[in-house]
């Protein structure tokens, strides 16, 4: 926990050092008339409580072409366990408007490691960006886990719902709410409190959020690339 916090007071202090002026970007990019726009995703989460454990580590690439969004790949894996959720997938922007984004997304994911049985799913991924005004905007994502073998069981999850609201060029805060249900399981509610900080070597999202057993702090970094 405390290397997490270093980590958030050296983003904060880099702001004041010409950090450069971007404006508030999704976790999948906007449409652009560059053909190629690169997208680099890492993401960890660390428990509050000692002995202040990681709970979950993720990267993921992917690239968008106009609409469309391929190739999108990455890897998540949980604390405590060696399995880990290998997935690739691609997406296109069904209603790409100033208003309202909503993209659908589709993934084929292999589990791998001791223990994962070879497990394979299949998600359904829509991402839906609203805008009210420019400081004010709200996001979803919901989707579900159908399984593709025996190993794999079905699932549903909100990854997340949030809204927002750019307090300054470089700030944006807001609260939001995900939630998971397994087969046999009940429902895991998970609502956070954000914070964007947005800086020159890329985007740095915090989530203060309430899980199962205590609490956690959610770190997701994010660059974004446009060029030929």
């Amino acid at each position: 926990m405390r290397n997490t916090l270093i980590l958030f007071f050296l983003i904060l202090a880099s702001r004041s050092f010409g950090a450069a002026e971007v404006p508030f970007v999704r976790d999948t990019p906007t449409v652009t008339t560059d053909p190629v726009v690169t997208t680099y995703l890492v993401r960890t989460g660390e428990q509050f409580q000692a002995p202040h454990v990681l709970t979950y580590r993720m990267v993921e690439w992917e690239q968008q072409r106009g609409r469309w969004t391929l190739p999108d790949l990455g890897a998540y894996q949980s604390s405590g366990t060696e399995e880990k959720l290998l997935f690739f997938g691609a997406g296109v922007d069904l209603h790409p408007g100033k208003k309202a984004l909503l993209t659908q997304e589709a993934y084929f994911v292999q589990s791998a490691g001791p223990g994962s049985r070879g497990a394979r799913s299949f998600w359904i991924w829509p991402i839906l960006d609203l805008n009210f005004t420019p400081r004010l905007s709200a996001e979803a994502v919901a989707y579900p886990t159908i399984p593709l073998n025996r190993a794999a069981q079905p699932g549903f999850d909100i990854d997340r719902t949030k809204v927002e609201f750019m307090a300054r060029p470089k700030l944006t805060v807001g609260a939001g709410y995900s939630s998971s249900k397994c087969q046999g399981n009940a429902w895991q509610n998970k609502p956070f409190l954000t914070a964007t900080v947005l800086t020159r070597p890329g985007s740095f999202e915090f989530w203060l959020q309430r899980i199962p057993g205590g609490s956690q702090l959610q770190v997701r970094y994010k660059l974004v690339h446009s060029g030929r």
